[in-house]
């Protein structure tokens, strides 16, 4: 085993004692007094996701190197979906009760904007710190070169080089389906308009033969919805009950995962179910837990630029053909350091047009 190999098995080591560690303290917290998907729970558990979608980035684009054997090669393959499907999860969840507070169609419309303008503020300001660092790698370790036509050409795609971010177009398309259901469907029909869209958006997907990662936890954001709809019911039946709901969300949980490892088939149904079922339970029990550490929530506030710089560098760093130990270490490093940079750009910007509208006053939204 490579030097490079006892790296990155070192650090999913860590990933998973430091996993156990966070749940083993956080078992106590059953007995406690509850909050049903409290937003310190819900950051903390982003924070997990996105480490999960990180190291089974890492995993796809070294996996030729043997960095990981066995069957653990299937277990981290996994979590990148497993990844997506709480993102959308909580994100249904976030976005329901948001949009459920407005009561005008034009509020409705300013937070779907807003929502979707930080989408993009964090593309732009991503975009450009991976294509400059494209630029300086393809000279100082001789990578594939990058052209200002493939960077233009990117751009206009609304993708990174050698990615499609499709993450990013279906949250903003999720966004929109829910604009329309709260501005056109009764309220007690919202969730069924939304459901119904999101599976003519997943048949579309099917029909032009979008590879899966493009459809198969796209369910979890109409559960995410459904159980803010629900919450008040939900937190009730749910805090007298607490051990048995834990108990029940773990064998779920645990069913739903050997599905997907094992299902060789990817028979959409199953798969839209498990992972609606994985996102839903992986979500409840970080909140039955509650899970609240202060590195896991930075690391959940700042999901969507570590989601876009580590996708972005991905496909330069990782897929070159420098040296394994090399590539991971830069990758690592340049994906912790643009990212905290983006993260502040982005809280500057939107800084910048709160203070502009309190100034000038207008009909943008960015609360």
């Amino acid at each position: 085993m490579g030097v490079s190999a006892v790296i990155v098995s070192i650090v999913i080591s860590l990933f998973f004692i430091i996993m156990s560690i966070v749940f083993a303290f956080a078992v106590p917290n059953i007995k406690r007094e509850w909050k049903f998907l409290d937003k310190k729970h819900t950051d903390s558990i982003r924070g997990i996701a996105i480490l999960m979608v990180v190291l089974s980035h890492i995993l796809q684009w070294t996996k030729e190197s043997g960095l990981v054997i066995g069957g653990m090669r299937a277990i981290v393959g996994s979590f990148g979906a497993i990844g997506v499907a709480v993102f959308f999860f909580l994100s249904g969840y976030g976005n329901y009760l948001s949009l459920s507070k407005s009561l005008q169609v034009r509020s409705i419309i300013q937070k779907t904007t807003k929502h979707i303008f930080r989408v993009i503020c964090v593309f732009i300001i991503s975009f450009v710190f991976v294509a400059i660092a494209r630029i300086i790698l393809t000279y100082v370790f001789y990578i594939d070169s990058v052209t200002l036509q493939d960077l233009g050409r990117a751009f206009v795609h609304f993708r990174m080089v050698g990615e499609v971010t499709w993450y990013i177009k279906v949250q903003i398309l999720f966004y929109i389906i829910s604009a329309i259901a709260f501005i056109i469907v009764p309220s007690r029909y919202r969730n069924v308009c939304i459901l119904i869209l999101t599976m003519v958006y997943v048949a579309v997907a099917k029909i032009f033969n979008l590879a899966d990662y493009w459809w198969k936890t796209a369910m979890c954001f109409p559960m995410g919805a459904l159980f803010a709809q629900y919450r008040d019911r939900l937190y009730l039946y749910i805090r007298i009950r607490k051990e048995a709901c834990f108990g029940f969300f773990t064998v779920l949980a645990m069913l739903a995962y050997i599905w997907i490892l094992f299902d060789k088939n990817q028979v959409m149904i199953l798969q839209l179910v498990a992972f609606a079922i994985l996102g839903i339970t992986i979500s409840m029990l970080g909140s039955i837990l509650q899970i609240s550490w202060k590195p896991l929530c930075l690391l959940g506030k700042a999901s969507l630029p570590i989601y876009l710089v580590h996708v972005g560098l991905a496909a330069s760093v990782l897929g070159s053909s420098i040296n394994t130990n090399i590539k991971v270490s830069i990758f690592i490093i340049l994906t912790v350091c643009f990212s905290v940079m983006v993260y502040f750009l982005d809280s500057f910007v939107t800084k910048q047009m709160k203070n502009f509208r309190r100034k000038f006053g207008g009909n943008l939204t960015l609360h």
